[in-house]
């Protein structure tokens, strides 16, 4: 009887190492280890964003003893966190809507609840930064970031919203958004959503809606306020809106750690 198992394990050896031999282990003693060790942390020195492949050619050392060698010396692969690039007057005005907000909610304890955060991301035709591809190998945490700028060039955006437990869209936009592609989003789609949800959650209170947008180019059209003004009147946050929505800041909606910032990961 032929064991299938042992067989599947004797392709799966000679796809992987090309031989049905087994690998020799490699007995190295006390200094042979030690120049491996420091030919491996060397090679991190030089360029600690290489992968745990990229080093083990460069040094001549098996993957595993590489990953090995790091996790001795208490070396982390640390992602890299994607942030949008702040300007000097950006933190005072993050700080005050914080302020403004904090204050609002301990008048008005429904106002979180009663807030509808939107959120939009792009695709781009040249791909974006994989984070899972982006390693930093430290023994201390570098809080490495990487600036981007964001809706050029663009291709297929993502538009969604939470109000109260509900989430709004997404919605899909074909092509460059620009101010008349998102005025027709907000008034047959966007609008008429928002509209569903208050009929069906009596937490809600339609006098107190407020709906919140960031400041890109879109969202600033004329036709895109006045718009806001006439269904959400004094009850609308983004830029030269009631409340203003301090610039570059999408960490402040719960989109960016719920929705649409998982989209962009």
């Amino acid at each position: 009887n032929v064991n299938h198992q042992y067989v599947k394990h004797l392709i799966d050896k000679f796809v992987a190492t090309g031989s049905l031999l087994n690998k020799k282990r490699e007995v190295i003693g006390p200094v042979r280890n030690e120049a491996v060790e420091v030919a491996v942390l060397g090679h991190v020195q030089m360029d600690n964003k290489q992968s745990i492949t990229t080093v083990s050619q460069a040094s001549g050392v098996s993957r595993s003893s590489v990953h090995r060698i790091l996790k001795k010396h208490k070396f982390h692969p640390f992602k890299m966190t994607l942030v949008q690039e702040l300007h000097e007057d950006d933190f005072d005005r993050r700080n005050q809507f914080c302020e403004y907000f904090s204050e609002q909610l301990l008048l008005n304890p429904n106002l979180l609840y009663n807030t509808c955060f939107s959120d939009e991301c792009t695709f781009m035709l040249n791909g974006e930064v994989n984070r899972h591809n982006c390693r930093y190998w430290s023994d201390t945490n570098p809080h490495l970031i990487r600036e981007f700028h964001t809706q050029t060039p663009q291709k297929l955006n993502v538009w969604a919203g939470i109000l109260g437990d509900h989430l709004v869209g997404p919605f899909f936009i074909q092509g460059n958004l620009d101010g008349n592609t998102y005025l027709e989003l907000l008034e047959s789609t966007i609008d008429p959503r928002i509209t569903e949800i208050l009929e069906s959650d009596d937490n809600l209170l339609e006098n107190e809606i407020t709906f919140q947008q960031d400041g890109a180019p879109p969202h600033y059209a004329a036709a895109v306020r006045q718009f806001l003004d006439d269904h959400f009147p004094g009850h609308w946050i983004g830029r030269r809106g009631p409340v203003e929505w301090p610039p570059r800041s999408p960490d402040l909606s719960p989109l960016d750690f719920f929705s649409v910032g998982s989209f962009k990961k």
